[in-house]
């Protein structure tokens, strides 16, 4: 197994803990308009049928992938995370009489056909096709973070229709590229359907990530790059400086992943897993810091910052809405503008309120208000002195208070 694991967990939008050495499994109630993804990675003997491209081909062998039950669970949990309540992954077999499958294992059944690291069988624009598969030619040999990328690859051919172009069977498969130690790449331009990897002293400068391009950095460094809309740039292990976000693209970063000067001005931001942000700045889009995420010296201008299960620290808020919610922590937050608002379980300590709103939910303790407005909703604040501003106290509870 790589050292560069990536070690994703439940984070925005996910209100359910997975114990790490749990599998998910599919629940038997589960929505019908729910499109569930199996994924196999105990070896099996499978098929492809390409109707688009009438290519079939029977009795492939896919090896098991010898990844462990915890390694599993993760890929399980980030999935869900990523593809939110639209699709529902599992590695368990479904009770579901229509799902689909992606095959987690080497083999060589497709060698004449290209090197990919996945193959889809269709381009399932509207996922009118239920039952359709995919395969992802990775084992235990490979980061968590690459099988993971992959597998979004090709969910994205089979349940969200993304057509990157190219040629054949091209067009249904993930490309890879890589950087390794000692290597660079510069002003390059990563397209729909490839996938550049980083490895452990590899370098990248200016680097474009259009939509359906795919980078991860599992070790190396990257420098000043740009996520487009329908891009998505992953950060396991390796260190990214000066990104830019755009509407649309996704930056993530887990597993002692650490990124610097983020730039996010539309789409999202995750940081979860061990993953480490520093000076980020939002302007627009969403930021999440998830379970065992880290972030220090954020500014946020507009868009969302959301705390979730993370830690944030020496934020400071001029604009949009941060919300700390369960199981987050804020320490050291300057609020002069935009909401923040602490919910149920969250917590948040020396929060100095100059400007804009802070509604308290959850726990709010050695809060300064000069200015602006705090209103405890249902939560409790402890050792708050308010010089200038207002407090207001509605169904929740003062103590310490200082006028």
């Amino acid at each position: 197994m790589s050292d560069n694991i990536f070690t994703p967990v439940l984070d925005a939008g996910i209100q359910t803990t997975l114990p790490n050495t749990a599998i998910a499994i599919a629940p038997l109630d589960a929505a019908p308009a729910q499109q569930i993804v199996y994924l196999d990675f105990d070896g099996a003997a499978a098929s492809y049928r390409n109707e688009e491209l009438d290519v079939t081909i029977n009795g492939i062998t896919v090896e098991n992938s010898c990844l462990d039950a915890e390694t599993i669970s993760l890929i399980v949990a980030t999935l869900n995370d990523r593809f939110g309540d639209d699709i529902l992954f599992t590695a368990d077999v479904p009770q579901n009489d229509e799902y689909s499958t992606i095959y987690i294992g080497m083999t060589d059944a497709f060698a004449e056909y290209g090197n990919y690291l996945g193959l889809a069988e269709t381009i399932d624009v509207g996922n009118q096709i239920h039952n359709d598969n995919a395969f992802v030619f990775l084992d235990s040999n490979a980061s968590t973070g690459l099988i993971t990328s992959v597998i979004a690859h090709e969910t994205e051919h089979i349940v969200s229709g993304m057509d990157h172009g190219g040629e054949g069977l091209e067009r249904f498969a993930a490309v890879v590229t890589y950087v390794s130690s000692g290597q660079n790449k510069q002003n390059y331009d990563i397209n729909a359907g490839s996938h550049l990897i980083v490895l452990n002293g590899g370098y990248t400068f200016e680097i474009v990530i259009n939509s359906g391009g795919t980078m991860t950095v599992s070790g190396g460094t990257a420098n000043k790059t740009s996520v487009y809309g329908g891009g998505q740039m992953i950060v396991s292990g390796g260190r990214a400086m000066t990104t830019f976000v755009y509407n649309g693209g996704s930056l993530t970063v887990v597993s002692l992943g650490t990124a610097l000067i983020a730039k996010i001005s539309g789409g999202q931001m995750v940081i979860s897993s061990g993953g480490t942000a520093n000076d980020a700045i939002v302007y627009g889009g969403k930021m999440t810091i998830g379970r065992n995420g880290t972030a220090t010296k954020t500014t946020v201008s507009g868009g969302e910052m959301t705390v979730y299960y993370g830690t944030v620290s020496n934020t400071t808020l001029r604009g949009g809405q941060m919300i700390v919610s369960e199981g987050g922590t804020a320490t050291n937050t300057t609020v002069s503008g935009g909401q923040m608002t602490i919910s149920a379980y969250g917590t948040a300590t020396s929060t100095t309120v100059t400007g804009g709103t802070l509604t308290v939910k959850g726990t709010a303790d050695s809060t300064t208000v000069t200015g602006g407005e705090i209103t405890v909703y249902g939560g409790t604040a402890t050792s708050t002195t308010v010089t200038g501003g207002e407090m207001i106290v509605a169904y929740g509870t003062a103590t310490s208070t200082t006028v």
